[in-house]
């Protein structure tokens, strides 16, 4: 029965080399407020916080333990506790919060969101506050794990392993028995029974419906409902997910709110719009729902306007898991539900429409309808969601299930349902009007229907994409959307124009001609302007007057018969300025002061988008005035002709500064979050700005850089060389998605059903376009609908295997020099481009192709899916690839061959997450049973086990909501911590699935028989499993003072004991744990078995018909800071003072350093510290060795040689005091649970 040692598999060292380096800088330049900072084992950081409290400094020990180092910091998780009990309660109080916000951060950002937290905690009261956050809110939040994690599942069974009559013990009773609470809790007390009764089945009904219900506050006052679904369950691809600014694991949050009391949705449509009296406001949040504060924060109308799209790089801010966050689109939604939710709701029923006519009538009619006979074409109109990859849970329609008649509906899920379909779908419609958008292709991000009005409310209101947050969090693509907007107006090919947003612009002397793609006639036109009659008819150039100007002073004096002329300007408007003989290009002023006959002109903005050589342009005279033309910003854009906007738009691109100017701007002049270009006023027009933004907030794709500048001083790095393509140098890559949120499952749809058990199910192929064409390609996507080379193998997307092939499209009329010898291009571009093209993931099936040879033809949209753009720069940026990098097996028929004639290497990370093959050793469960509801996503579906189980488990005030008045017959609570308690029914409770249980369905048919949850090989070992008699062994109670933190480590260590037990022969393991026996998880007992025949013990033992030594593990609310309590149970062992050892006390404790605060580490786990115990008993210096051997009688030892434990504990603290060790602090906490007197720890 020989025991062998275990072979635990190595770990890479990747994580753990960044988590020392960057310990490093964090111990060199700590944060505010924390000073410190030193490691003082493997994971673990220590470090002092700083604070004022009642006047007088303070500084609390504080330690940080990293869980996972070695998949530090992508796949990391911390726990923070104080290191003595002298910490401020509003601090010991965050500790939780803390964890899931600095979840996966590295160490310098996880210090400083630790000391922004803890600064608002100390300073505004934080989460101590009852006022502020109830003590039910302060909700645990879900740790961003995917379907089918690990962690995840962990989190969840921590409700199978509490005691289902503790309430008491943790503090239950008490609460179920008051009476209401205010603010944050939720009451249902005064409610009528009829109005209980509606509210009940309302939000019955939207559990049903597979979303998370909760209420906050009296919902007969001002109560609010919340109904959420996790983001993850939504069907949204990542990259929709990053376009967005979304996180899989946040909750979309829709919150109702009832000022005079719940009202059903029959009452509610009979509005013309939501009034003050019941509003809906949605967000995003970590939490199923959000606290209370936050939540009735979000109903501020203040908080409300001066609320936009999240920005990057403002300063930290405290964002409790349990925070309602911003959503992008949050802004129009909310005013959707405000102005129009009611009556469409309305419309449905009277006229029996679906949501897509209801909402155009609302829309067209502004609910007044006067002309019933129209009604034939909203009949018409149909949703056509059936055509769409999205989840059941998104399309459904409560509405149309009931046949159009709202009267019984429910009010919670009705809103939800509409606002999904806002929501998940916000790209079909416009952001303004709300209409479906009528365009003709699909788009990756929202914007505005073709409507100048919807443009310029779209614009003027702020409810786009922040410019700002694009230049710093994306600067390169930035320069990468003007310079293609810039070539293609350049070549004369817009489509699309800037309109209702009321910019006004000079019409200068060059726009009067054609265009060309020569720099040479660009530059003469510009130098040697000819006013004549316009080529499609516009109004010819007219200056508004010439003056001499002083490009010193930077000023212009107005002649005594021109004074009159100097009204024309007021500060703040600019002016441009040309000289024929002077100078070269335009010169553009701000007006700073006008005060006649002067006018002070700001700093000069020189633009001349002709030369690419400086030297050949004519310097500024620098003394003297002399005569220039000067032009006005006062012609209105939308008047002009098409050829005018083109040119008007190039020449206010001219005057914006290069995007690292822009950068640094931002960053040297914000204020707090008000940093703005609209700031640097006498830099950048107006007219300038609104076409930036224009151009910013068109763009329908999803675009992140890839590769890093060389040299890029003050520029934001943001690249991701991981995800880099081999064999392409000299390009710099982005990555690149397009299409509606669907767009990528309907791909992977397609893939499956006509490659389906394919080794390659796709293949990747080049497309080449002309510089001046990327532009439109952005916005509209790849299609066939317009024909730029001809068609000579049909119609479909031309793409070629080979990139020389498309680079050979790609760089006809490029710019900066291109093969085309085009034109210019913008001049302040860093990136300078001269060439683009896209590679695109294809369905793999060449004989469905419209052509294949020698161009792949493909009709089919949804089988194309853009991948990456790569565009030939000037720039110098990075090359090769990562030393270790998992690439796509490419189809070796089809492969994509790059410039060098050789097939190209393409990250894994290229395609979705769900097709990428598992990883070797990745664990993957494979037999869950869960119910479930399609989410149209491969490997996560949308799961309802206590609606989300996930995540957070429902509060017990919100479970009221949803239970019977009459009985809580067949409901058992379900204990987590002291804040938490769930119910769940039997037929709940046989779906979760107990470790046990999981464990056996895991197994996959092992070669050696399993017998409760261990591998047994009878041959080897005479310990039997599941035969342990607890008769006289004391099970105790969940402590009062258990912690969700605690809880969640100590059940992921359980976890870990159990798999290995479920896949290591007993013999060679040692050590037993029967999960039926643990009631609690800070009480484990554990079986030592199957030690070597060698060792007296074992002799010992077979004498005394022992199997095995039974041990009891007790845990305290600090783990795993703290280390376990452990001593045998029995049988009895002969005391070290009488010959015995192996490390076992008088008493029965088990005397080792590591189980002291002098030898233990945070970062131990409970299986080696059972090898330890084993090893140590199995010594053969001293042996340990029963008591039956002096004087017991080994009929004794078997029969009932039981330790108590408060011989134990007295044996523990002698031994500790006799090495010099430290007793944990947190020992005295402990229940002794055996009768003896009490010491209350």
């Amino acid at each position: 029965m020989g025991h062998k040692s275990l072979t635990l598999p190595a770990k890479t060292n990747m994580g753990r080399r960044q988590f020392r380096q960057d310990l490093s800088v964090a111990t060199q330049q700590p944060p505010a407020h924390i000073d410190s900072v030193r490691t003082t084992d493997d994971g673990e950081i220590t470090f002092n916080y700083t604070y004022v409290e009642t006047a007088l400094y303070r500084s609390a020990a504080l330690q940080l333990l990293a869980l996972n180092v070695d998949d530090y910091p992508y796949d990391n998780e911390y726990m923070i506790f104080a290191r003595d009990g002298d910490v401020s309660a509003k601090i010991a109080n965050t500790f939780e919060l803390l964890c899931p916000i600095i979840r996966n951060k590295t160490i310098a950002d996880a210090l400083t969101e630790i000391s922004t937290c803890l600064y608002q905690a100390v300073t505004s009261g934080g989460p101590s506050n009852p006022i502020l956050l109830a003590t039910s809110d302060i909700e645990e939040d879900d740790f961003g794990n995917q379907e089918g994690n690990e962690d995840d599942e962990e989190e969840e069974e921590v409700e199978d392993w509490f005691d289902d009559d503790e309430d008491e013990a943790f503090g239950f009773a008490e609460s179920k028995k008051s009476g209401p609470v205010t603010i944050g809790r939720a009451s249902v007390a005064h409610l009528a029974a009829e109005d209980k009764t509606k509210i009940k089945n309302d939000l019955r009904e939207a559990k049903e419906a597979g979303f998370r219900i909760g209420v906050i506050g009296d919902l007969n006052a001002s109560g609010i409902v919340c109904i959420s679904i996790r983001v993850a369950k939504l069907g949204i691809s990542e990259e929709v997910l990053k376009a967005w600014g979304l996180e899989a694991n946040q909750y979309f949050v829709l919150l109702i709110r009832f000022q005079n009391g719940y009202r059903s949705l029959e009452s509610l449509k009979e509005e013309s719009a939501l009034s003050g009296s019941t509003e809906i406001r949605v967000g995003l949040c970590y939490n199923y729902k959000p606290n209370a504060k936050s939540a009735f924060d979000t109903f501020n109308e203040v908080t409300q306007s001066q609320t936009r799209e999240p920005q990057i790089s403002q300063p930290a801010v405290l964002k409790l898991s349990s925070d309602m966050q911003p959503l992008f689109i949050g802004r129009p939604l909310n005013e959707l539900f405000r102005d129009r939710f009611a009556r469409i709701v309305k419309f449905r029923e009277v006229y029996s429409l679906s949501w897509t006519g209801a909402e155009q009538l609302v829309h067209d009619t502004q609910g007044a309808i006067t002309d019933t006979n129209q009604m034939g074409k909203y009949d018409a109109m149909c949703d056509n969601e059936v055509l769409r990859a999205l989840p059941p849970l998104v399309l459904a329609d409560v509405i149309a299930e009931r046949r159009l008649f709202t009267k019984n509906c429910s009010l919670p899920l009705v809103a939800m349902q509409f606002g999904l379909r806002h929501f998940v779908r916000c790209t079909d419609f416009c952001l303004v009007c709300h209409c479906t958008s009528g365009s003709t292709f699909e788009a990756l991000k929202p914007y505005v229907c073709s409507n100048p009005l919807c443009l310029y409310q779209y614009m003027a209101l702020g409810i786009g994409p922040s410019i700002e947050w694009e230049i710093l969090s994306q600067p390169y693509v930035v320069d990468l959307l003007i310079s293609f907007c810039y070539v293609q107006a350049q070549a004369g090919k817009l489509k699309d124009f800037p309109v209702g947003i009321d910019i006004k612009v000079p019409i200068l002397p060059h726009f009067n001609h054609a265009h060309t793609s020569s720099s040479a006639s660009s530059a003469y036109l510009y130098q040697n302007p000819q006013p004549t009659t316009s080529t499609d008819g516009s109004p010819p150039p007219e200056k508004s007057f010439s003056v001499p100007y002083n490009a010193v002073t930077h000023d212009l004096l107005f002649p005594a018969d021109q004074v009159a002329k100097a009204q024309l300007l007021r500060r703040g408007d600019f002016i441009a300025l040309t000289s024929a003989v002077r100078f070269d290009g335009v010169i553009y002023h701000r007006v700073e002061e006008v005060m006649a006959p002067s006018v002070k002109l700001g700093i000069p903005i020189r633009a001349d988008s002709t030369s690419k050589d400086d030297a050949k342009v004519k310097p500024l005279p620098q003394q003297g005035y002399f005569e220039v033309d000067c032009y006005l910003f006062i012609h209105n854009f939308d008047e002009m002709s098409n050829d005018y906007k083109a040119k008007a738009i190039i020449a206010m691109l001219d005057t914006i500064p290069p995007v690292k100017d822009m950068l640094q701007y931002l960053k040297t002049h914000s204020v707090g979050q008000d940093s703005s270009l609209r700031q640097w006023r006498d830099r950048i027009s107006p007219a300038a700005l609104n076409i930036l933004r224009w151009i910013i907030a068109s763009n329908r794709s999803c675009i992140m850089q890839v590769d890093t500048i060389v040299g890029a001083d003050g520029m934001t790095d943001i690249s991701s060389l991981g995800d880099r393509i081999s064999g392409m140098d000299e390009y710099m890559q982005f990555r690149f998605a397009q299409g509606a949120p669907d767009k990528e499952q309907r791909f992977i749809d397609c893939v499956k059903k006509e490659t389906e058990g394919s080794q390659y199910p796709t293949l990747f192929a080049w497309h080449g376009s002309p510089l001046q064409n990327w532009h439109s390609i952005i916005r509209e996507g790849l299609h066939h609908k317009e024909t730029h080379h001809g068609r000579a193998y049909g119609n479909g997307v031309y793409m070629s295997p080979q990139a020389s092939t498309s680079t050979g499209y790609s760089g006809m009329l490029g710019a900066y020099g291109g093969r085309g010898g085009g034109g210019s291009g913008w001049q302040n571009s860093e990136l300078k481009i001269s060439s683009a093209l896209s590679l695109n993931e294809v369905v793999n099936k060449p004989g469905s192709f419209v052509s294949s040879k020698p161009h792949y033809v493909v009709a089919e949209i949804d089988w194309i899916q853009t991948r990456y753009l790569l565009v030939k720069t000037s720039a110098q940026h990075s090359k090769g690839k990562p030393d270790s990098m998992e690439t796509i097996s490419q189809d070796p028929s089809h492969k994509a061959v790059g410039i060098s004639y050789a097939a190209v290497e393409i990250p894994i990370t290229a395609i979705s997450k769900s097709r990428r093959p598992k990883q070797d050793g990745q664990k993957q469960d494979l037999t869950r049973k869960r119910k479930s509801v399609g989410s149209g996503l491969p490997g996560a579906p949308v799961e309802l086990l206590d609606d989300d189980t996930e995540s957070v488990a429902t509060l017990y005030e919100d479970r009221a909501y949803l239970l019977d008045d009459e009985s809580h017959t067949g409901l058992s609570p379900i204990v987590l911590d002291s804040d938490t308690e769930i119910m769940l029914s039997e037929d709940e409770l046989d779906g979760i699935a107990s470790p046990k249980k999981r464990m056996r369905q895991e197994e996959a048919q092992p070669e050696l028989p399993v017998v409760d949850g261990c591998m047994l090989d009878q041959c080897k070992t005479d310990f039997v499993p599941g035969k342990l008699d607890m008769s006289n062994i004391k099970i105790l109670p969940p402590p009062q003072d258990a912690s969700r933190a605690a809880s969640s480590q100590l059940l992921k260590a359980f976890n870990a004991l159990l798999r290995a037990q479920s896949i290591t022969p007993a013999h060679e393991l040692g050590w037993y744990i029967n999960p039926n026996m643990i009631e609690n998880m800070y009480q484990w007992i554990v079986e030592l078995h199957s030690f070597d025949m060698d060792i007296p013990l074992a002799q010992d033992m077979k004498k005394a018909g022992v199997t095995s030594v039974v041990l009891e593990m007790r845990f305290t609310n600090q783990y795993p800071f703290a280390p376990p309590f452990v001593r045998v149970v029995k049988p009895r062992f002969l005391p070290f003072n009488q010959g015995g050892g192996g490390h076992v006390t008088e008493g029965g404790a088990i005397c080792m350093e590591l189980l002291t605060n002098n030898g233990w580490s945070a970062v131990s786990s409970i299986e080696s510290v059972l090898l330890q115990i084993r090893l140590a008993m199995s010594e053969q210096e001293r042996p340990a060795k029963l008591a039956g051997n002096r004087g017991y009688g080994f009929a004794r030892v078997a029969d009932g040689g039981v330790y108590g434990v408060g011989e134990a504990i007295v044996a523990y603290e002698r031994a500790c005091r006799a090495h010099g060790w430290t007793v944990p602090p947190a020992f005295a906490s402990l229940q002794r649970g055996d009768g003896e007197a009490s010491r209350g720890y």
